[in-house]
């Protein structure tokens, strides 16, 4: 063993101690986690390297300071109390939370806390920080790109399903307003929106905020705006919350059928614009894609509704062609058949049946007609052309083409129209819906009864046109029935007319066409009001 310089032999046990201090030190300097001593006051009595790096405090900052009252937001001081308190009885405690920096920002941690002893004496305690705000995010987008893949199995409507997606996005990226628009295929834009402080309602987009997400539509790149020196968020914008938006964010998403969109979150308080950028760069693709399934979904029902719709005009068209085109001919055919083998019928059996061959021919007439009518509106091969017309002109021809059908039964038939309301549509067509509709009136209208013929100008130049007859009105179930194809539905007159069941259906094809609505309103005993809608235009327009 080597002698000193004294001539003594080294004191190997001091040698191992400071070995082992300094290799400790080192530890506690170069690790890759943040470490934090404390004293038995929990004031801070060393830090390294690290700790500085994540909190942003140095030990000039923080030497002889209390831990909790520098990294804990106030709502967390209460459990690093308790943290301490523990730590100082002597248990290691680990667990997840969140902590605050330097500058205020906050950042989820993973703690480790436990005792610190010599001689069994503890002298204080040892806290190592991991920041695991990175880590804690990862899994929040995997579980957020999960839950949005997940609503594509959801039922309900595309509305449903676009809050769906605006409310789980609305848990990772913090706003107060959050939007999917889509370009349409007609080149509309649809705003979908969201606000957690109004989640059951879908605010307006404001002015500002649309010409932002055109600005997107338009350039196809990611943008953001914040409230310094901004072209956008220096306009004063609150769109239905109470709130001023000083940060924007908008992406563009691609869907299928051509379609475009832009997702966008707009937030009252500043957010990190590379990250928030970052995260919905990474979730609009999956957006997209339930977006996508959605639309197909979408368009698989309306090709289902199609299909059954042409299934039950294809039947219907059986059932005329077997049914109702054959009985008026068997009928025709019996009575042909008496006249033409019976030798001894007086004249007064001859009138009566050629009559009745007479009546079952035009019944025939009738039919074929109505059914050459709506064959033709439902390939789309009737000729459509609107143009600006008097309404008061056709409803007056109508009127006195009929009114030997009405007097026939002692019915008053009179009309309210203004001579100056112009209308745009087919006049033709609309003169078929209208002769239609009074002849129905008429049919079921008692003798002493009354058919009025009004139209006036609504809100946003709609006019509405109403048929009213003090009739013998139609049940709840019966209404239901008049419009659809599924079955052929007709009744007699009151003095026993007949009908063909296609007159009203073939009505609501030609209002359709004119992009209008037609309604029934009516009680048992009480009359009938059939109105329909059509495009309205200015006096002087119609002049031009």
């Amino acid at each position: 063993m080597t002698e000193n310089n004294n001539g003594q032999l080294p004191d190997v046990g001091n040698s191992m101690n400071q070995i082992e201090n300094a290799y400790a030190d080192q530890l506690f300097d170069s690790s890759p986690l943040a470490f934090v001593l404390l004293d038995t006051n929990d004031n801070i009595v060393r830090i390294n390297a690290e700790f500085t790096n994540v909190f942003g405090y140095t030990f000039e900052e923080v030497a002889g300071r209390p831990l909790d009252a520098l990294i804990a937001a106030p709502e967390k001081r209460q459990e690093a109390a308790l943290l301490t308190k523990a730590t100082r009885n002597g248990e290691r405690m680990v667990f997840e939370t969140e902590r605050r920096k330097k500058d205020g920002s906050p950042l989820l941690v993973e703690i480790l806390a436990k005792p610190v002893t010599i001689a069994n004496q503890r002298i204080g305690v040892l806290g190592i920080y991991r920041d695991i705000t990175k880590r804690k995010h990862e899994e929040r987008l995997k579980e957020t790109l999960f839950r949005i893949l997940e609503t594509s199995n959801r039922k309900g409507s595309s509305d449903k399903i676009f809050k769906a997606l605006l409310g789980i996005l609305a848990h990772i990226i913090q706003g107060d307003l959050y939007t999917i628009s889509i370009r349409e295929n007609d080149g509309q834009i649809v705003h979908h929106t969201f606000a957690p402080s109004v989640p059951d309602e879908s605010p307006v987009l404001p002015h500002a905020m649309t010409e932002f997400v055109q600005h997107v539509f338009s350039n196809g790149e990611v943008a953001s705006a914040e409230q310094a020196g901004s072209e956008w968020t220096d306009r004063t914008v609150h769109g239905g919350i109470d709130v001023e938006m000083n940060t924007w964010f908008a992406v563009p998403i691609k869907v299928v059928d051509f379609r475009q969109g832009v997702l966008a979150v707009f937030s009252e308080h500043t957010c990190d614009a590379e990250e928030t950028l970052k995260t919905l760069e990474y979730l609009a693709p999956s957006i997209s894609t339930v977006i996508d399934r959605k639309h197909a979904e979408e368009a698989l029902l309306k090709s289902k509704s199609d299909l059954q719709e042409l299934v039950a005009q294809k039947n219907l068209f059986l059932s005329i062609l077997s049914h109702d085109l054959r009985s008026p001919f068997t009928a025709t055919l019996g009575y042909a058949e008496l006249l033409a083998y019976e030798k001894d019928l007086s004249m007064e059996l001859v009138h009566e049946y050629a009559e009745a061959i007479r009546s079952s021919v035009e019944r025939q007439v009738a039919l074929a007609s109505r059914l050459l009518e709506w064959s033709r509106l439902e390939t789309g091969r009737t000729p459509f052309h609107p143009k600006e017309f008097e309404l008061s002109f056709v409803v007056e021809g109508i009127t006195t083409m009929l009114k030997v059908t009405a007097s026939n039964k002692n019915i008053s038939l009179t009309s309210d129209v203004d001579p100056q309301l112009f209308a745009y549509g087919d006049d033709g067509l609309v003169f078929q819906v209208l002769t239609n509709l009074i002849n129905n009136a008429i049919k079921f209208t008692p003798l002493g009864g009354g058919v009025v013929v009004k139209a006036e100008r609504k809100e946003h130049n709609e006019i509405v046109v109403s048929v009213h007859d003090s009739g013998i009105g139609i049940s709840d179930d019966t209404k239901e029935k008049l419009f659809r194809y599924e079955k052929l539905y007709t009744t007699r007159g009151t003095q026993g007319e007949y009908g063909t069941g296609l007159g009203l259906s073939i009505c609501k094809r030609i209002v359709d066409m004119h992009e209008g609505k037609i309604w029934i309103e009516s009680e048992v005993g009480l009359g009938t009001t059939i109105s329909f809608t059509l495009p309205g235009c200015d006096k002087s327009n119609a002049a031009e």
